[in-house]
Parts: structure tokens; sequence; C-alpha cells
């Protein structure tokens, strides 16, 4: 067990990676897009599995420093995830 001592010292002194700042988008069938923080629970929100449904994708929005990623972040941090309708379906 001692011996384990200097390599648990090592790993608590490594700098952590920082997750980056991201916002799931999870497109549904008929022109939806829900908005999360992490990865959404499909089940959840839905009611079926994933691959019970046909024509649902999801996409990981990494913080491209733009104005609509910054909307979209700020709204999902203070509503938390929301639907909206962003294709013609």
């Amino acid at each position: 067990m001692d011996a384990a001592l200097p390599a648990l010292a090592r790993a608590a002194a490594r700098k952590h990676l920082e997750t980056p700042r991201f916002v799931g988008m999870l497109r549904l069938p008929g022109g939806y897009t829900t908005y999360s923080r992490g990865n959404p629970n499909v089940a959840r929100l839905t009611g079926r599995e994933e691959g019970a449904i046909h024509g649902i994708s999801y996409e990981f929005w990494e913080d491209d420093n733009s104005t609509d990623f910054a909307r979209t972040y700020a709204r999902v941090e203070r509503e938390g995830s929301f639907t909206e309708r962003t294709g013609s379906g």
C-alpha cells in the first residue's frame, strides 16, 4: 500500500483536463431541436429510446465564440433544456 502513495501524489498533482463549454443539440423529426447542457436523456425527453425514433440526431456544439453560441449557452444556463422549431420538418 505504501508503494502506491507516490503514484497517488503524482496523480493528484496533475492538472485536470477542463471540459469545454458546449451545448447539446438533439435534432428531432419535424424540424425541432432540443438544446441542453450536456448530453440529453433522449428517453426522458421523447418517451422512447433513441434508436426507436427515425430521423433523430445529436450534435455537440462546442463554444465557437459566435454570438449564436453565447446566446444559446446563456439561455440553457438560465432556463435549462429547451426546444425550438429550427427547420421545416
